[in-house]
């Protein structure tokens, strides 16, 4: 991030400009929210100056050793690789490019519970940290002959007179083309361009001796093709183009994009050589990403939560967080289906939405494993100059939900405050303070990015 001089964080925070709230609603979106030093940081390039910030990932410095934040880290474990990829999501000064990662495995869901093999999780990983803002194209090409992959989607069994076909099926349906767009027929013939694909010695490898090489018509198209050349006629397919600005509008914006919306940014993605940064750079910076319609309209995943809770606060990356989104449902490394995750109100249910509260109730009280605080309101308070029951409502109220309350909610906030006097200790005004930070936290609109 260039140095630019900062807005003081207080002023920020109690005087929310509407440009503040939108670059605010910017980092929830495209990254998994922010601490209020980061959001003035970024407040001081404005919202364009922010947008490209953060898609120039390369000008952001590493995570400096994120082994460091992993407890007896094995690769061959799978909550091991979950602390890192939560220490990575956490502490990295890259948030789009961690964004897009989790985006890509979840658009390319691939789950350890049958590759049995964390090692190879975490590589993929690796592979969706090197693409996520680069080529579409390279990008497919890359995970098809990834190991995970190929054994998720059963690639390593097909040989030639008896192809597999669950690799092209999904090729076509969920990484390229969307439904609608190509005939069984089409996958049949796919199927046979990747057959002799094969894993040895942990990487990809083509064995020529199984593999298909009679004449294939796919998607219209007639010639001897390879798996290559597929990927290739998917990925050039006008579909995809479509197929994909719609998946990440819909990541990004919301739920109903407008067809001409779509053609648009097809017409974006396809004009930069199917090219990802261009084509997100796009939606961040359309109307309707800054809508009023798009302005807290989407539900948060347990990892929006999580994580966006985990960089408010500062809180360190901990086996604690990584249990937090196994308990509501997300499980990193293990999405349910080849479809991913769900989006929206299926992750809102009684039991989640306990999970969630109890989160909340866990980090404004709670002690970690070092059996410090997780948090420390009034060491926070202290240091901005922040004492009127009036401000700490109003800076919390702007900090955790830009504000976006009633006036109704701001007056049972303060006259909880108002309830107590300012005895030290947990029993006393510390304990009121955190009991504020749990009900705005336990209010609807926190659920909402």
């Amino acid at each position: 991030m260039p140095a630019v001089a900062a807005p003081p964080v207080r002023e920020l925070l109690l005087k929310r400009s509407p440009e503040t709230v939108r670059i605010a609603h910017l980092l929830r979106r495209a990254g998994f929210g922010t601490s209020p030093s980061e959001l003035a940081q970024y407040c001081a390039l404005g919202f364009e100056g922010a947008v490209d910030a953060l898609l120039n990932t390369e000008a952001a410095p590493e995570l400096e050793d994120p082994l460091a934040e992993v407890t007896n880290f094995d690769p061959n474990r799978l909550p091991s690789i979950q602390e890192l990829w939560v220490a990575r999501m956490v502490r990295s000064p890259r948030p789009l490019e961690e964004r897009m990662t989790l985006f890509w495995h979840n658009h390319f869901a691939t789950a350890n519970a049958k590759v049995n093999n964390p090692v190879w999780m975490w590589n993929q990983n690796e592979l969706f940290r090197r693409h996520a803002l680069g080529n579409f194209r390279e990008l497919v090409h890359a995970v098809a002959k990834d190991p995970a992959m190929m054994r998720w989607l059963d690639t390593v069994l097909s040989k030639k007179g008896r192809p597999n076909e669950n690799f092209a099926r999904e090729l076509f349906e969920l990484f390229t083309l969307g439904i609608g767009n190509y005939t069984e027929q089409d996958i049949k013939e796919a199927a046979r361009a990747f057959t002799g694909w094969e894993v040895r010695n942990d990487r990809f490898f083509f064995n020529r001796s199984q593999f298909d090489d009679g004449t294939k018509t796919v998607l219209g198209q007639t010639g001897r093709f390879t798996g290559e050349d597929v990927i290739d006629l998917a990925v050039s397919h006008p579909a995809t183009a479509r197929f994909l600005a719609t998946k990440l509008y819909v990541h990004f914006v919301d739920d109903h994009p407008a067809r001409q919306t779509v053609e648009r940014l097809a017409g974006v993605f396809t004009a930069s050589g199917y090219e990802i940064k261009p084509l997100v750079r796009a939606i961040l910076l359309s109307p309707e990403f800054s809508s009023e319609a798009a302005y807290h309209a989407k539900i948060k995943s347990p990892v929006d939560l999580v994580i966006g809770t985990a960089r408010t606060f500062g809180l360190p990356p901990s086996p604690l967080l990584v249990s937090a989104l196994n308990g509501m449902g997300q499980t990193l490394f293990n999405p349910p289906t080849v479809k991913g995750w769900p989006e929206g109100r299926e992750w809102i249910g009684a039991s989640s939405l306990l999970n969630r509260l109890n989160f909340a109730n866990q980090v404004v009280t709670g002690r970690r494993p070092d059996r410090q605080p997780w948090v420390q309101p009034l060491a926070e308070l202290q240091a901005l100059g922040i004492s009127s029951d009036g401000e700490i409502v109003d800076y919390y109220l702007n900090l955790l939900v830009d504000g976006d309350t009633s006036a109704e909610l701001r007056t049972t906030l303060l006259n909880y405050l108002a309830t107590s006097s300012r005895s030290p200790g947990r029993r006393g005004w510390e304990g009121k303070v955190r009991g504020l930070l749990h009900l705005i936290m336990s209010a609807p609109v926190f659920q909402f990015k």
